[in-house]
C-alpha cells in the first residue's frame, strides 16, 4: 500500500528528513536519499541521529514540533516506536514495527518497508526463493517484516532461528497466514538444530560479529544455497569472510537498503524513486 504523501512541514525552507537508531554513524541511508532529492530537484536534507530507546517519545516529539517531514528508523527502534504513533499503514499494524515515519498533523503515521524493500531486491538479483528451505535468523523488526514475504517469494519451508523461542513463535504466528503451502517452524537460535537442509539462510541478526549459536545454521545450508546478511558494509564483514571460507553464494542488505528507502521515498514524496540514482550514489559511497 502507498501511503499518502507527507503533510508539508510546519517550518519553512527545505523539507527535513532523518534517521533514528543506535548505532546509526555507518548507514549510507543519507547518501542514498539525498542524491534522490537532488535528481528530483527536491529542496530537502536527511539527518542522522543516534537515539537510545528511553529517549525516543521525547525525539520523536521534538522533531514533530520541529516540522520534520518524515523519518526512517533502525534497530533497535522499530518495534519500540509503536506506542508513539498517531496512525499506521495495515501492513505495520499486522506487524506492529515501523522503518518508515510520515508526518501527519497528529504526530506520525507509520508504515514499514522494509518488506517490500526486501523481496523486490530478492527478484531483482534472483534469489532462489521459489522452494527454498529457508532459515530467518532473529526475531526483531526487520526479521518480521520480511517474513511476511516469504510465502509471496515462493519459499517452501520457512524456520525461524531466534534467542527466544517465544519471539520466534510470535514472528511465525504473525505471519504464517501469508503464503499458502509455506511450512512455518521456529526455534531457538543456540538449539542449532534448523532441521532440514537451508537453501536460503537470511541473516536478520543486529550485530555483525558472527555468533557461535549460528554455526550450525550455516552449517545447514546446501551446497549452492545461499546466505544474506541484512548488516551491509563493514557491519557485514565477518559473516562475508565466513561465506567465502566455505565456499557459500553470499550478499549483504545493500540492495535491501536501496528498495526500502526508494519505498520510504515514495511514502514521503508521492514521486516515483529515482532508484538508478539512488544505486549509483550507494555504489560509489561503497567502492
Amino acid at each position: 500500500m502507498t501511503a499518502a504523501p507527507a503533510d508539508p512541514p510546519a517550518a519553512p525552507g527545505p523539507a527535513r528528513y532523518a534517521l533514528l537508531g543506535s548505532p546509526v554513524v555507518h548507514s549510507l541511508s543519507p547518501v542514498m536519499q539525498r542524491a534522490a532529492f537532488t535528481a528530483e530537484a527536491i529542496a530537502a536534507t536527511y539527518e542522522l541521529f543516534d537515539v537510545a530507546p528511553d529517549a525516543l517519545a521525547t525525539t520523536l516529539a521534538a522533531l514533530h514540533r520541529e516540522g520534520y517531514a518524515g523519518l526512517n528508523l533502525t534497530a533497535p527502534l522499530k518495534e519500540r516506536a509503536w506506542p508513539h504513533l498517531a496512525d499506521a499503514t495495515p501492513e505495520a499494524e499486522r506487524l506492529r514495527s515501523v522503518n518508515t515515519l510520515i508526518r501527519c498533523d497528529a504526530g506520525w503515521r507509520g508504515d514499514v518497508t522494509d518488506g517490500a524493500g526486501f523481496a523486490a531486491w530478492a527478484r531483482e538479483a534472483a534469489v532462489p526463493f521459489r522452494g527454498a528451505a529457508v532459515a530467518l535468523l532473529g526475531s526483531g523488526g526487520a526479521a518480521r517484516a520480511i517474513a511476511a514475504y516469504m510465502g509471496s517469494l515462493g519459499a517452501a519451508a520457512v524456520v525461524v532461528g531466534a534467542r527466544h523461542v517465544g519471539r520466534a513463535e510470535a514472528l511465525v504466528g504473525a505471519v504464517a497466514g501469508g503464503g499458502a503451502g509455506t511450512e512455518w517452524g521456529a526455534r531457538l537460535l543456540s538449539d542449532g538444530r534448523p532441521g532440514r537442509t537451508i537453501t536460503v539462510l537470511v541473516r536478520a541478526l543486529s550485530t555483525g560479529a558472527f555468533q557461535p549459536e549460528e554455526s550450525a545454521w550455516w552449517d545447514a545450508v546446501a551446497p549452492g544455497g545461499m546466505v544474506i546478511d541484512l548488516n551491509y558494509g563493514s557491519l557485514a564483514a565477518a559473516t562475508r569472510a565466513r561465506a567465502a571460507a566455505s565456499g557459500i553464494r553470499f550478499d549483504d542488505g545493500r540492495g535491501m537498503l536501496l528498495h526500502q528507502g526508494a519505498l520510504a521515498f515514495e511514502r514521503w514524496t508521492g514521486r516515483k524513486p529515482p532508484l538508478e540514482a539512488m544505486r549509483r550514489a550507494l555504489e560509489a559511497a561503497t567502492a
